[in-house]
């Protein structure tokens, strides 16, 4: 019995200096992992913020109201008029991908989220240009994708007062942020 006492002991002793052994080991690759980290972000760049951005194109860097560019290459209603038209092509490609029965299964899938996320789009730009329009801007347009909004302005002059408007009722409307979001005035 006193054997079995001696090398029961003996384990012990050999299990405790084994993980103490492990656990030095560990102990010393955490302590080098921690400084490699903060040499290497030490030396790194600063962080971005998630500030959100207004940027309003056509601005000038003073505190002057924004000016609106000059060139303009079709009117409102010709845009509203080609983005009706592709819209339409867009609606009958994806009914086209939806009713084939050949087509493999996912594709059809695939059509159909594409064409909820087209209408989603075309509903969020139609809302926002009546709201607008509603809020005393003589005339907008809305082009409204997932992660990118853009909202054109009929006015020469945007203050920033009305810019801010503009960010804050697009960003309501649409759920994007508003670095996502560029407003642009023109004539």
């Amino acid at each position: 019995m006193e054997r079995i006492k001696q090398n029961v002991n003996k384990s012990i002793k050999k299990g405790l200096s084994r993980r103490t052994t492990v656990l030095f080991t560990l102990l010393g690759l955490l302590v080098v992992s921690s400084y490699a980290n903060y040499q290497m972000s030490a030396n790194s760049a600063p962080p971005e913020t998630d500030l959100p951005v207004l940027r309003i194109f056509g601005s000038a860097p003073e505190p002057e109201p924004t000016k609106a560019p000059d060139f303009v290459a079709h009117s409102f209603a010709d845009f509203r008029e080609q983005r009706s038209s592709s819209r339409a092509q867009e609606i009958r490609m994806l009914d086209e991908m939806i009713g084939d029965p050949g087509g493999a299964g996912n594709s059809a899938e695939e059509a159909r989220a594409q064409k909820l996320a087209l209408v989603r789009s075309m509903e969020q730009e139609s809302t926002l240009e009546g709201l607008l329009k509603a809020r005393g801007f003589e005339d907008a347009l809305v082009s409204s994708r997932p992660g990118s909004v853009s909202v054109v302005i009929k006015r020469e002059v945007l203050t920033e007062a009305e810019a801010v408007q503009i960010m804050e009722l697009t960003m309501r409307e649409t759920g994007e942020e508003a670095r996502n979001i560029k407003i642009i005035p023109t004539k």
